[in-house]
C-alpha cells in the first residue's frame, strides 16, 4: 500500500461509516465519486496539454476540483500520472484543500452542521423531485438522499 493513498482509504472508511451510522446519505459518496472522476480527468487533460505544449488547465481549477470533494481523484491523478508532484507551492495549497474539505465533513457531523446538511439535502431532493416528477427516477433520488438507519 502506498502511503500517498492513505487519505483516500481513510476517507472511504469515514464516508462508509457515516452512511452506515445514518449520518449522511448515499448521495454524499456519489458526489465524492463523481467529483473525483471529473478532477482526475482535469489532471489528465492538464498533463496531456503540458506534454503537447498546449493551453493548460489552471491550477485554480485543479484546486477547486479538489476542494469540491474531488481530492481523492486529484491524489490518484498526481500519483498515477506523475503530475504536479514536484511543485511545492501547488502541493501545499492542494493539501490545504484536502484538510479544508475534511474539516467541512467533520463539521457536517456536528449538531449545527447536520441541520445545515439536512436542510440542503431536503432542498436538493425537492428540486430534483420537481424536475423529475413522479416515477422511478424520483425513487432513485429518494434512495440517494435518504439517510441509512
Amino acid at each position: 500500500m502506498k502511503y500517498q493513498y492513505l487519505p483516500i482509504y481513510a476517507g472511504f472508511v469515514a464516508l462508509t461509516s457515516s452512511f452506515m451510522l445514518g449520518y449522511t446519505p448515499l448521495l454524499l459518496s456519489c458526489i465524492f465519486l463523481l467529483a473525483s472522476i471529473v478532477t482526475y480527468i482535469n489532471y489528465s487533460i492538464d498533463k496531456y496539454a503540458a506534454i503537447k505544449g498546449r493551453r493548460r488547465v489552471s491550477e485554480t481549477a485543479l484546486h477547486f476540483g479538489a476542494l469540491l470533494c474531488g481530492w481523492p481523484g486529484a491524489i490518484i491523478g498526481q500519483e498515477f500520472l506523475r503530475h504536479k508532484t514536484k511543485k511545492v507551492k501547488f502541493r501545499i495549497v492542494f493539501w490545504m484543500t484536502v484538510v479544508s474539505n475534511c474539516g467541512l465533513m467533520v463539521w457536517l457531523h456536528t449538531t449545527q452542521g447536520m441541520v445545515f446538511f439536512r436542510d440542503g439535502i431536503s432542498m436538493v431532493e425537492k428540486l430534483l423531485l420537481k424536475l423529475l416528477g413522479p416515477g422511478q427516477a424520483s425513487e432513485i433520488v429518494l434512495l440517494l438522499t435518504r439517510n441509512h438507519t
